[in-house]
């Protein structure tokens, strides 16, 4: 808001750059162990447009927001768990 003057009708990635990763196995692997259930993980073949890694660049963001990510994935999905988990009437 301070600096939508600025910024205004820019588009910004706000991923968790290259020091925050998680790859997709381990996202399946942390949402088990939330659940305390293996679940029913189906694989296939890659889509013409997969992207075997993906990392958000965050420096245009740090640079015209002054913003950086301060949550590690792994806090992140389990906060992201707790509140769908408390909040599962909004998924209806």
């Amino acid at each position: 808001i301070e600096r939508i003057d600025r910024v205004k009708g820019s588009i910004f990635n706000v991923g968790g750059g290259p020091r925050n990763v998680m790859s997709l196995h381990d996202l399946i692997t942390l949402l088990e162990k939330l659940a305390k259930g293996r679940r029913d993980v189906r694989y296939e073949d890659w889509r013409p447009g997969d992207q075997r890694i993906f990392v958000c660049d965050v420096s245009k963001a740090r640079r015209d927001l002054d913003w950086m990510p301060r949550t590690p994935p792994e806090a992140g999905v389990e906060e992201l768990y707790a509140w769908v988990k408390k909040n599962v009437g909004l998924f209806g």
